[in-house]
């Protein structure tokens, strides 16, 4: 069984289906911008995204299915634009991008960080790239 498992190209294959819960996507924010985040924004971020800490809906937990958390991309968004108003300046998105998601960015989503007007923009654009809200 093992060895079917490990042969198996599927093992192999970097696809991303499922969108990362709210935690997930905070903490992976604040990683790639090196940010030690503030516990009463990450509090209210939480909150917003509807992932409310140590609340979960019912005793098995927080969902784990992309039907949950779509509702909540738009707050995403403007998450990730004040985090990039904050700190992009001080960064350089392209750089992050290649340390964030590597491999696995496709040529779109390094063209949108490449192309976009400022470095907010070009943050926001990241934080925002298909393979950064998927795991």
């Amino acid at each position: 069984m093992a060895r079917a498992l490990i042969a198996a190209p599927e093992a192999w294959t970097p696809k991303q289906a499922k969108i990362k819960r709210p935690a997930e996507w905070i903490a992976a924010s604040l990683r790639a911008t090196g940010q030690n985040g503030e516990i009463g924004r990450m509090i209210g971020g939480l909150n917003l995204l509807g992932e409310p800490l140590w609340r979960p809906p019912s005793p098995k937990g927080f969902p784990d299915d992309n039907a949950a958390w779509l509702d909540g991309l738009t707050q995403r968004l403007d998450i990730a634009n004040a985090v990039a108003q904050r700190v992009a300046d001080r960064l350089d998105p392209p750089a992050i991008a290649e340390a964030a998601i590597g491999p696995l960015a496709s040529a779109e989503t390094r063209q949108a960080i490449e192309r976009a007007e400022s470095k907010p923009q070009a943050l926001t654009m990241l934080l925002m790239a298909p393979e950064f809200l998927r795991r």
